[in-house]
C-alpha cells in the first residue's frame, strides 16, 4: 500500500480520534462565507449555507467522539453534556456580556426590549423558536438582531440532547442496522425539508426537524468511516476531492435565499462537504489549501469568530443608521477576528483545556449564567426596554405611538396574514369584501400584495370606502414558482373574489424587492392580473425613512431627509415601458411628499411613517385622500385611461 493510501486507510479506522487539519480549513471557508454574507458582498449569495457545513462537520466529529467512547465502553452523558458546556458556553457568554453595554447605550427601548428576548432565548438554548415566531409583519431586518446568529447553536444543542440518548439505544445493535436506523431519520427529516422548503418555509429554516438530516448525515459519515475496510484510492481523492469543494463555492456563489432550502436543493453543498471530509487526502490541492496555516488558524477560531460577526455588524448598522460603507465593513471584519483570537485564546481555549476542573463548577456556572440571562431578558419585557438610562428615549418612544394612533383599521389585523403558518385559518375566516366594513361605502376593488397592502389599506377605509383585500406578509404581486405556497394561496383566493364578485380593478401593492424593479417582472405581473380585472393600479415604492425614527427616540431630532432610491428605480423602469391603457400606475412619493419631495415623518402631532418603509395610519389616510383628489376613483369607474396619476 503506498504511502497516501495508508494515511487514507489511517483515517478510516480512527476517524474520531485523529486530529483532522483540512476540517479546521473546511471551518474557516464556512465561517469565511458567513461573515461576508453578512456583512452584504453580494459574489456569496449563498454564504448563509456556511452553516449548513458546519452541521455536517459536527455531526461527523462528535458522532465520531462518542461512537468510539461507547464502542470502548466509557461513554458518560454527564462528561459529554460538561464537554458541551465547555465549548459553547463560555465564548458564547463572554460575548452576550461584552454586547450588551454597546447595545444599551445604541439601541432604542424598544430594540433593548427585543434584545432581552433574543438574551433569554440564547440562555434557554430556543433562539430558533423565537425568530420563528418573530417572523411576520413589521419585522425587524435580519441583519439588524445583534443574536440572529444564535439560532443555529440552538438547533445543535437541541440535537445533541437527543442524540446521544439514540445512539446509547442503538449501542448493542450491528453498525449496519445503526446506519440504517440514522438513514431512516435523515430521510424523513429531508423530506420534511423539501415540503417545509415549499410551505412554512420561515419554520423549516429555523427547527431543528428539517434541520437534523444535515447532522445525520455528518454522523452516518463517521459511523460508516469506522466500518469501511476499504481506504479511498488516491486517483478517487483526486477527482473527488476537488469536485466536491468546488460544488461547495458554486452553491455559496449561486444559490441565495429566494431558493427553498434546507431541502433537496442542499444537498448540493452538504454532500459536498461530507465528500471532501471523505476523500481529501495530503498531497491534493485542496488539502493543501485548506491545511494552509492561516486556514487552519481561522478554523481553530471559526466559533469566536461566528459568535462575534453578527453583533458587531447589526450595533454597527444600527449606530450610523444607515447602510455601511466598504471601509466600515472592512473595519468590522477585521474587528472581528481581532476580537475572535482574544476570545478564542483567553476564554474559549482555556476552558476547554480545563481552566475550571470541577464538573460540579461547570454545570453550576453554567445554571448561574443561563438565570442571569433570562433574567435580564424578562426585567427588559417587563419594563418595555426603559432601562437605566433610558428614560428620555422611552418618553419619545412613547410619543410616536400616540402619534402613530392605531396602525391599520382594527379589522385590517384580520385581513392581513401577518403569521404564513396561520394561512388554512385566515383562508377560512376570510370575509374581507367590499360591504363587510360597517358605515363605509361600497367600492369594488380588490388591494392584493404583502404588508404593505395590509397597510395601504387604510387609504380606502380612512377615507369612508369598504374594499375587498388579502394580503400576507412577504408575499409578491406574483405567483411564486417554487415556495411560498402560502402566498400562492393568498393570490388564489385574490383570484377567486374577484371572478365571484365581479370586481374590475385590482390595486397591486408592493415592498418591491430589487429583483422586481425590472421591465420582465413588471409585464409579468400585469399580464397575470389583466387576465382577471379589467384594470390594474400599480403602486410604486413608499419613500423610506432608515434612520429618522431611531435618530427621533435616541436624541429627539427629526429627521426630513427621505431615501428615494427605490422609488426612483422604479420609475426609471416604469417609464421606459408602454403600458397598456387599462394600467394607471400611482406615483406614491409625488402624492406623499410634493413636487419638492419634501417628506414629514412627523406633521404635527401626527406620525406618517410607522417603521421606516410602512406607513402609519395618518400617512395611508393623506395618500388616499391625494389620489382620490386625482381622480383614481375616475379610472376604477372606467371614466378615464390609464398612465400616470399626478397631483389634483
Amino acid at each position: 500500500m503506498h504511502g497516501r493510501q495508508v494515511w487514507l486507510a489511517a483515517i478510516v479506522h480512527t476517524l474520531y480520534v485523529t486530529y483532522r487539519p483540512e476540517i479546521d480549513g473546511l471551518r474557516a471557508l464556512a465561517v469565511t462565507v458567513v461573515v461576508l454574507n453578512h456583512a452584504g458582498f453580494t459574489f456569496v449569495r449563498g454564504g448563509f449555507l456556511g452553516v449548513d457545513i458546519f452541521f455536517v462537520i459536527s455531526g461527523f466529529l462528535i458522532t465520531g467522539i462518542i461512537q468510539g467512547e461507547i464502542a470502548d465502553d466509557r461513554f458518560s452523558l454527564r462528561a459529554f453534556y460538561e464537554r458541551r458546556a465547555r465549548r459553547i458556553l463560555p465564548a458564547l457568554t463572554f460575548v452576550v456580556v461584552m454586547v450588551l453595554p454597546m447595545a444599551w447605550v445604541i439601541l432604542t427601548p424598544a430594540q433593548l426590549k427585543q434584545l432581552g428576548q433574543s438574551v433569554a432565548a440564547v440562555a434557554l438554548f430556543s433562539s430558533n423558536f423565537l425568530f420563528w415566531q418573530q417572523s411576520g409583519y413589521f419585522d425587524v431586518a435580519a441583519e439588524l438582531k445583534p443574536l440572529l446568529h444564535t439560532w443555529s447553536l440552538a438547533v445543535e444543542e437541541q440535537f445533541y440532547l437527543l442524540f446521544p440518548l439514540l445512539l446509547l439505544g442503538l449501542r448493542r445493535v450491528r453498525t449496519p442496522t445503526r446506519i440504517m436506523v440514522l438513514g431512516f431519520i435523515a430521510l424523513a427529516s429531508l423530506g420534511l425539508a423539501e415540503v417545509g422548503a415549499r410551505r412554512q418555509w420561515v419554520s423549516n429554516f429555523y427547527l431543528l426537524p428539517s434541520r437534523a438530516w444535515e447532522l445525520l448525515l455528518g454522523a452516518l459519515l463517521a459511523l460508516f468511516a469506522v466500518r469501511s475496510v476499504e481506504p479511498v484510492s488516491a486517483r478517487v481523492s483526486r477527482i473527488v476531492t476537488p469536485l466536491c469543494f468546488g460544488a461547495i463555492l458554486l452553491s455559496v456563489v449561486f444559490l441565495d435565499e429566494s431558493d427553498p432550502m434546507p431541502g433537496l436543493l442542499s444537498l448540493i453543498p452538504v454532500l459536498a462537504t461530507a465528500g471532501v471530509i471523505w476523500t481529501a487526502a495530503p498531497g491534493t490541492a485542496v488539502y493543501r489549501l485548506l491545511t494552509l496555516r492561516p486556514m487552519i488558524q481561522v478554523g481553530l477560531m471559526s466559533y469566536s469568530i461566528y459568535l462575534w460577526h453578527q453583533p458587531l455588524f447589526a450595533l454597527a448598522r444600527r449606530a450610523k443608521r444607515a447602510e455601511l460603507d466598504l471601509l466600515t465593513i472592512i473595519a468590522l471584519i477585521g474587528l472581528t477576528f481581532i476580537l475572535a483570537y482574544l476570545s478564542y485564546r483567553f476564554v474559549e481555549r482555556p476552558f476547554r483545556r480545563g481552566l475550571v476542573r470541577s464538573r460540579r463548577q461547570i454545570f453550576l456556572g453554567s445554571a448561574v449564567v443561563s438565570v442571569l440571562f433570562v433574567a435580564f431578558g424578562w426585567t427588559a419585557q417587563a419594563v418595555d426596554g426603559n432601562l437605566p438610562g433610558k428614560a428620555d428615549a422611552a418618553a419619545r418612544e412613547a410619543q410616536l405611538a400616540i402619534m402613530a394612533g392605531s396602525q391599520i383599521p382594527d379589522r385590517d389585523f384580520d385581513c392581513h396574514l401577518n403569521v404564513l403558518s396561520m394561512v388554512d385559518k385566515y383562508l377560512g375566516d376570510w370575509d374581507c369584501y367590499a360591504g363587510s366594513d360597517s358605515g363605509l361605502e361600497e367600492l369594488n376593488v380588490m388591494v392584493v400584495g404583502d404588508s404593505h397592502a395590509g397597510v395601504f389599506a387604510g387609504a380606502f377605509l380612512w377615507n369612508g370606502f369598504s374594499i375587498n383585500r388579502a394580503s400576507g406578509s412577504g408575499c409578491s404581486i406574483l405567483p411564486p414558482d417554487t415556495g411560498f405556497e402560502e402566498c400562492a394561496s393568498i393570490l388564489d383566493l385574490a383570484v377567486e373574489q374577484i371572478g365571484a364578485r365581479e370586481v374590475n380593478t385590482v390595486f397591486l401593492v408592493n415592498y418591491w424587492e430589487e429583483s422586481e424593479l425590472s421591465e420582465l417582472f413588471i409585464n409579468l405581473v400585469l399580464d397575470f392580473w389583466l387576465d382577471y380585472a379589467d384594470r390594474v393600479v400599480l403602486m410604486a415604492p413608499v419613500p423610506e425613512f432608515p434612520t429618522a425614527h431611531a435618530t427621533y427616540v435616541n436624541t429627539g431630532e427629526i429627521e426630513v431627509v427621505a431615501d428615494f432610491s427605490k422609488a426612483d428605480r422604479f420609475e426609471e423602469v416604469i417609464t421606459q415601458m408602454e403600458l397598456p391603457p387599462e394600467v394607471l400606475v400611482v406615483d406614491t412619493a409625488l402624492h406623499l411628499c410634493g413636487t419638492e419631495r419634501h417628506c414629514r415623518l412627523i406633521d404635527g402631532n401626527r406620525l406618517l411613517w410607522h417603521d421606516f418603509n410602512h406607513l402609519a395610519a395618518e400617512g395611508s389616510r393623506r395618500l388616499g385622500a391625494s389620489m382620490m383628489s386625482a381622480g383614481v376613483l375616475d379610472f376604477v369607474e372606467g371614466a378615464r385611461a390609464g398612465g400616470y396619476l399626478g397631483l389634483p
